[in-house]
Formats: structure tokens, sequence, C-alpha cells
């Protein structure tokens, strides 16, 4: 059975940002956590997808065919000061990756690394991985109640039953089934029950409208 999803709590956030004075780490888990960015969008970000005078970070489709994809993220006031500060100490803005390498820009290993050396000096944070950072981030503007397709472009993220996985209470589940049941969306409600049963999360039967029928999936 697929593992539940994990967060952070307010609190363990503001550890995890307390480990480091390396203005670069900083940098890294500001970006999942207050930008909600991928790893893989992290390590490949540009100086040109950064605009300070704007206050936010453009970055581009995934796809050259779906333009429409792009995303605006908008910088809040730490990571606004992180970035700035990170590249204060850069030596040339010349380069084309923010987070230079040896050869091109930085691995993805390096943040995966980064976690993993805050997990082990603190106990408290054995759940800290990218993923669970961007799940915080995800429930962070669930909770403020932004509406599920603006939450989905905001992350990039290719359907709601895909944002589904992140959803932590049931009532957002009801929401996500309204939205799947919209003839705007692809995705089918079963596949959304399937995830969440997966999951470990019951949906119970009078939830689930007759004109769906579903038959029963067993846990392996």
């Amino acid at each position: 059975m697929q593992r539940a999803t994990t967060y952070l709590t307010d609190d363990q956030v503001e550890l995890v940002l307390s480990t480091t004075r390396n203005k670069k780490h900083i940098t890294w888990l500001l970006l999942i956590i207050d930008g909600g960015l991928k790893v893989t969008e992290i390590v490949s970000l540009r100086y040109d997808q950064v605009d300070l005078k704007a206050r936010a970070i453009h970055l581009p489709p995934a796809s050259k065919k779906n333009i429409e994809d792009s995303r605006t993220i908008p910088l809040s006031s730490r990571l606004y000061q992180a970035i700035t500060d990170y590249m204060s100490i850069q030596d040339s803005h010349e380069e084309k990756y923010l987070f230079r390498g040896k050869e091109k820009h930085v691995s993805r290993k390096s943040i995966y690394k980064l976690c993993y050396s805050i997990r082990q000096k603190y106990t408290t944070l054995h759940q800290l991985t990218p993923k669970a950072l961007r799940n915080t981030f995800i429930l962070r503007y669930l909770n403020a109640g932004i509406p599920l397709p603006q939450l989905k472009a905001m992350i990039g993220m290719k359907n709601i039953a895909t944002l589904a996985r992140h959803l932590p209470s049931f009532s957002k589940a009801e929401e996500a089934i309204e939205l799947v049941r919209s003839p705007s969306v692809k995705e089918t409600m079963l596949d959304l029950i399937k995830r969440w049963l997966w999951k470990g999360n019951p949906i119970p039967v009078q939830h689930i409208p007759c004109s769906y029928p579903v038959a029963p999936i067993r846990k392996k």
C-alpha cells in the first residue's frame, strides 16, 4: 500500500530553516517551502527566470507544445531575501544557472543529500524530504482556501487526481470529486477514488454517486 502523505508542522519548518546558515542551502529549502518548486526546477533555475523587481520566478512549460503551462511563482519576503543574499555572494551573474555545478547546474542529489544530513542531526525531522516540504507548501495553501484548480496550476500538476494525493481532509476530497465529475476535467472519478483507497483513506459508499459503479478494491 502507498505510504501516507507526510507534512511538516510550522515548528518543524522553522527548525529546518535554523539548521543551516549556508545561503545556498537556505535558498533551496525556501524555494520548496515558500515557492512549491520541484527539485528539478530548482537545480535548473536560471538567472533570467528570477525577476527580483517583480518579486517573482517565471518557470517555462515542461514542453514547448504546452506554452500555457508556464508558471509565475510569487516570492515571499523571506524567499526574496534568501535569493538576494545568495546572489550577493556570487562572483558573477553571467552564468546561465543560478546554482552552478561542476559541469552545468548542480545535481538533484545535492538537495536530497541536504535533507538527509538534516534528518541525521535531528530525530524530530525524520520525515524530512523534498517531497514532504512540497506537501507542506500544498497543505498551507489548501488551508488558506485556495481553489483546487488554481493550486493545481500554481504547482504545475497535470490533473486534479494527482493533486488529490496531497489532500489532508475528506472535505477537500469531496471538493476534488465534484471537480473530477465536471465535464471540463478529463480525469475519471474512479481514478481518484482508487488513489484515495491506495493511500488508506476510504471514501464512504454514500459519497459515491450511483452513476459511477465501483467494484470493491482490495488492499494488498
